[in-house]
Order: structure tokens, then sequence, then C-alpha cells
């Protein structure tokens, strides 16, 4: 199964990803790898799964647009891994993680006066989740404010 995405995600691709994000329990590997396909121009991403007599497996290749391999960091379980992604995604941006006793928070604030929708906040079941989560709604309103 081959998987490009040579152009930037649309709103309603993002908004999927967010309500994906949100809804997450925990570090998720595939999340990872579709957080990453969706903000990186030109990636590629293709599976074969082998029926190996002993053990069955999958071959994931994904790429980046130069064709390079490439190990999708760990979005989903890392803070630090989630915040340099946000620092990718949006540059300049400022961003707060509070890891409040019922649901840890985010916020993501573009202070850019030709990015309008400014600040940004999401909850999610981690700070690493949370964090991606108020990255994706920053990145929806730009993609649809241009």
């Amino acid at each position: 199964m081959t998987d490009p995405t040579a152009t930037p995600a649309t709103p309603a691709t993002l908004r999927e990803l967010l309500e994906r994000v949100k809804s997450a329990t925990g570090a998720d590997r595939e999340t990872d790898v579709v957080v990453w396909l969706a903000l990186t121009p030109g990636a590629t991403r293709e599976t074969r799964h082998v029926n190996h007599w002993k053990t069955p497996y999958v071959i994931d290749e994904t790429r980046d647009a130069t064709g390079r391999l490439v190990v999708i960091p760990e979005y989903t379980a890392s803070l630090d891994a989630a915040l340099a992604l946000v620092e990718r995604a949006l540059p300049g941006v400022h961003w707060s993680v509070t890891n409040a006793a019922i649901k840890p928070r985010a916020s993501v604030w573009v202070p850019s006066p030709l990015r309008a929708y400014g600040l940004r906040h999401q909850s999610a079941a981690t700070p690493a989740l949370a964090l991606l989560a108020a990255m994706l709604e920053a990145k929806i309103m730009e993609a649809e404010n241009g």
C-alpha cells in the first residue's frame, strides 16, 4: 500500500487527525506516522505484508521528500518529540503545557500579525498528545486562513 502526501494536508484531513489525537489514550506509533505524513510535504509510505512461514511481518518504508528512509519520532509518547514537531510545523510559535489534575492541557500561540488565528488550547490524555492537538488546531486555522 502506498500513501503519498505530496501536498499539504487539507483542513478536513487535519480535523480527522486532531480527533484521532484527542481520542488517543496514550502512545500510538501509527498515529505518529500519520501525523508526520500529514505535516511533511512530499513524504510517502509503502507497507508490504510478508507471510513468512515462521513469523509473518510487515515492511514499512516511510520516506521523506528526497526519498530517504526515515524513522518517525515518537510524537505521541515524548513531549520532546512533540515539541520538536511543533517548532518545525509552526516556526516562532509560543507554547505551554500544563499537567492538570484532570487532564493535561496545552496551548499554542502564533505571534504574527499575518497569522490571525492566535491562541489555541487543547486537552488530551497526555501532555504530548495535548501539545500535538493544540498544534493541529493551529495548523487547521493556518490552512483555512491561508
